[in-house]
């Protein structure tokens, strides 16, 4: 038979458990919501930053072959 003090060590080891677990879940929730949409905005300025470089470059490119 399990004495008192055992059982209130098992009731602590498992509120520690449930602490951990409820902390682990609220950040993957939060990853999931406002993760996804700071990356999709990255995704965004990187893709935006990219077009800007490329069109730069072809623009140099045609007035490198206007000039000659």
């Amino acid at each position: 038979m399990k004495s008192f003090s055992h059982f209130s060590e098992d009731i602590d080891s498992r509120r520690k458990m449930f602490k951990q677990r409820q902390v682990k879940q609220a950040a993957d929730f939060k990853d999931k919501t406002t993760g996804a949409y700071n990356r999709a905005k990255e995704d965004v300025k990187r893709k935006a930053a990219y077009k800007a470089k490329v069109r730069s470059e072809v623009e140099k490119e045609i007035e490198n072959e206007r000039e000659s």
